[in-house]
């Protein structure tokens, strides 16, 4: 589900405080409309600090061998990195933002500087759900899930990495790509997954929303698995958001 604050002036921060902490239970993502012309970057970050009581997480691992600490990363289209999906106009695949972390941040901020002029949808497959879908068409791979311990890892120091199962309680921890997929078993799972969820976008399980430029998004990362859709640009910075994690 996708819920909305529609209010875009400082009087309807007890309403986006309630929204929000409402979202952190993980059945809803929340659209904050015009959020950005309420606060900037920085105001964003001291109303979840001193009015949320959420703590930062400042990790961004931006590549294999470089990890910056900084609030807000941009996720700019660059026209000369296509082939990273950061930085490309591709649709990006079903994902969490920190599954490549022991004790990642659960909430998720998008602030959406500059929204492309076509595409560019998010997309949700929220964990309830994705558990209700597997019970019912693929009941084996679901145990594989729950049972079959994984290493998540992106950066190449070893200082950071998730050993874990992909489904654990009530939590999931997925990124196809930076999965360690180093047996045949583990492979052939992931694979079975990715291919699911690839199904399962074309249905009504997947919720797909397209936020405006100055929307900020917000999820609990570890309940819901999120993407996007392709979209049109021409020109590097024809679409900009900067993620921040946070700590509950």
């Amino acid at each position: 589900m996708i819920l909305f604050c529609n209010k875009s002036n400082e009087d309807s921060l007890t309403e986006i405080k309630k929204a929000i902490k409402h979202s952190t239970l993980g059945s809803n993502a929340l659209v904050i409309k015009n959020g950005l012309k309420i606060y900037k970057l920085n105001g964003w970050v001291s109303f979840l600090k001193n009015q949320m009581k959420f703590k930062n997480d400042d990790r961004q691992i931006v590549s294999e061998d470089n990890i910056e600490r900084t609030v807000w990363w941009a996720i700019r289209y660059d026209k000369d990195r296509e082939s990273v999906y950061t930085h490309s106009k591709t649709k990006q695949p079903l994902h969490n933002d920190n599954s490549w972390f022991s004790d990642p941040a659960e909430m998720v901020f998008l602030a959406f500087e500059k929204q492309a002029l076509k595409g560019g949808q998010s997309t949700f497959y929220f964990l309830d759900r994705l558990i209700y879908d597997l019970e019912k068409e693929e009941k084996n791979l679901l145990d594989d899930l729950r049972h079959e311990e994984v290493i998540i890892r992106k950066d190449i120091t070893g200082k950071y990495f998730n050993r874990t199962t992909i489904i654990k309680n009530d939590q999931i921890f997925w990124n196809y790509y930076r999965t360690i997929k180093d047996r045949p078993r583990i492979k052939q799972m992931c694979k079975k997954f990715f291919l699911f969820l690839e199904k399962k976008e074309k249905t009504k399980s997947v919720i797909k929303y397209r936020c405006n430029t100055n929307d900020i998004l917000c999820f609990n990362d570890s309940k819901v698995l999120h993407g996007r859709l392709g979209f049109s640009a021409l020109e590097s910075g024809d679409r900009v958001l900067h993620q921040s994690m946070w700590y509950l």
